[in-house]
């Protein structure tokens, strides 16, 4: 034991080095305290510790005692205790020194140093360990990392560059505080929790983020867009003081709970002063609601884009036009079976909503062909129009709104308006060249003449066309449709009882079909041959109605040896859920 002691030369130069870095660091305090006065400047302000002052001091105690007291130990240095605790803390003072250093070139060069620090061949072990905590103590880091793939380059670079600044200041935080006490909320600011929070994809789990902390929970509350809620002043008022940046809002009741008022006038005048920021709002068969709650939202909510009334029964004129007066920037509006809704509503739209893009009007049997015209003098920028069961409009209300939007109409919707014909499907053929989904189900007026027209002029847009119960469409117009309309996805010709098996033999060899969804149900001219030339070119099919065929059974399917594409679903006797593309 004595020559281990005898021999301790490295530690003497050990000592030695470190009381020099401690003669430079207590000068570096000094003349900080100097220059800046000793009230502005602190020992964290140089990254130094209490616990490294006070080894500093031990250190320093021990040499001059041994050098005073102990004149025989001056050479051997056998009290080495408070030397190699002083080492201990001057490594963690490195570690923060570096790790301070890491943050600042972080800062300072961006991508620029993350890229250099990856290059590197000696990875840090600490960053990256500190990294895999820290993905596993927040999930949608690793998420985000590996959706984060499939962006573009530039939006990689930031992620990146706001991840490793975030990494390297929390490894910076860590090392400077003790570890088994340190929390990730004192790591972590506000602006970054809140970037974490909008890496989260699903509602669900941006729901389990607000269970971790209050403070966690006050964040979620504050950054959350998106609500769904139920009626009541009381209960929406608490909502809107907890969740102060809402967009969209979601009060829509169930069509089964039709006993039940739901929300009413009281509860739209909370929301409306509530509820700034406010640019989606669902009322959908909010039947308790009446001009009166509307007004309020037109007066208060002039952010307000997307409104949804449908099935709002007590609504009228006056309430839509005082939407329209306060909500210049509505661009989506859904009133369907709002019975009392007039012409008066679409001039009011048409003169203060121009950026209007989406109206559904099903069932509002008192618009007619004056008003689609007067809508259409000012809002030229409709890509959806839903006028479906709308009786009193006829071919001059269509070709008014095929004129006047003609580049941006995209979706146009007449089903069982029986005074539309040929007239509004030519005007469509000659002006909407962009047009992707039309129905015109139950317009019994309409002749291949028109479809013809149609499909030579949709040819590269068309992809969902209803036209069933459209009595005069034969096989010729059918064959022109299937032959020219390659982006066709979804045909319903149901009851069309002039179509034959000649409308699927008139396809050619080079033929092949996209389509996804056919119906042809109650064509009693069809057969099982021509269902069997129809899955030749439809390889892609995943729907398809043969309901009320009387010539085309499942049996004879079978008999026949008709195969199905695996996907697609066979509805024979009307047993399988529809698709609701076409409705």
């Amino acid at each position: 034991m004595t020559e281990i002691f005898s021999d301790t030369t490295g530690i003497r130069q050990l000592s030695q080095m470190l009381l020099s870095l401690t003669f430079f660091h207590t000068s570096e305090y000094i003349l900080a305290i100097a220059i800046h006065g000793a009230s502005n400047v602190s020992l964290t302000s140089l990254l130094i510790s209490k616990r490294y002052a006070l080894a500093m001091l031990l250190a320093l105690v021990e040499h001059l005692t041994e050098i005073t007291l102990f004149p025989e130990l001056k050479q051997q240095h056998t009290w080495w205790v408070s030397t190699v605790l002083f080492t201990v803390v001057v490594w963690r003072f490195f570690a923060e020194r570096i790790a301070y250093e890491e943050c600042f070139l972080n800062q300072s060069f961006g991508v620029e140093y993350v890229e250099y620090a990856e290059s590197v061949a000696s990875v840090d072990q600490t960053t990256q360990a500190l990294s895999q905590r820290v993905f596993i103590a927040f999930p949608c880091t690793t998420g985000s990392v590996t959706r984060e793939k499939r962006k573009t380059s530039a939006e990689k670079e930031r992620f990146r560059l706001r991840l490793g600044l975030i990494l390297t200041r929390i490894r910076f935080d860590l090392v400077c505080l003790d570890m088994a006490s340190v929390c990730v909320n004192d790591a972590l600011t506000d602006d970054e929790l809140r970037w974490i929070l909008s890496r989260l994809d699903t509602e669900k789990d941006k729901e389990v983020f607000g269970l971790v902390c209050k403070r966690w929970l006050y964040l979620q509350s504050t950054d959350r867009k998106k609500l769904a809620a139920r009626a009541g002043p009381h209960m929406l008022g608490r909502l809107a003081s907890r969740f102060t940046r809402i967009v969209e809002l979601d009060l829509s009741q169930s069509v089964s709970r039709s006993f039940y008022p739901g929300v009413t006038d009281s509860d739209l005048a909370v929301i409306a002063e509530g509820f700034k920021c406010l640019r989606v709002l669902n009322l959908h068969t909010c039947k308790g609601i009446t001009d009166t709650g509307l007004a309020s939202i037109g007066r208060c909510l002039s952010l307000l884009q997307f409104l949804d009334v449908s099935y709002c029964r007590k609504l009228s004129d006056k309430g839509l036009s005082a939407v329209a007066e306060g909500c210049h920037d509505l661009r989506a509006l859904h009133l369907a079976g709002c019975r009392f809704i007039t012409d008066e509503t679409l001039k009011s739209l048409s003169q203060r909503c121009r950026d209007l893009e989406a109206l559904g009007l099903q069932g509002c049997t008192n618009i007619t062909d004056s008003g689609l015209a007067d809508l259409v003098k000012g809002c030229r920028k409709i890509k959806a129009l839903d006028i479906n069961k709308c009786s009193n409009v006829g071919d001059a209300g269509v070709s008014s709104v095929a004129k006047a939007c003609a580049s941006s109409l995209k979706t146009l919707k007449l089903l069982d308006c029986y005074k539309v014909g040929d007239e509004s499907v030519s005007s469509l053929s000659q002006f909407c060249k962009n047009l992707e989904t039309l129905i015109i189900g139950g317009c019994r007026d309409i002749s291949d003449e028109s479809i013809v027209l149609l499909a030579d002029s949709c040819r590269d847009g068309l992809k969902n066309l209803r036209m069933d119960w459209c009595l005069n469409v034969t096989d010729s117009s059918l064959t022109c449709v299937l032959k020219q309309c390659k982006s066709l996805e979804a045909l319903d010709i149901g009851c069309c009882e002039e179509v034959t098996d000649n409308a699927f033999q008139g396809l050619g060899s080079e033929d092949v079909l996209g389509l996804k969804v056919l119906k042809v149900s109650n064509c009693p001219k069809i057969t099982v041959a021509g269902i069997g030339k129809l899955l030749e070119k439809c390889s892609s099919l995943e729907y398809l109605d043969v309901r009320s065929l009387p010539h085309v059974t499942e049996v004879r399917c079978s008999e026949a040896g008709l195969e199905f594409p695996a996907c697609c679903k066979v509805n024979f006797s009307g047993s399988l859920t529809e698709p609701d593309v076409l409705l």
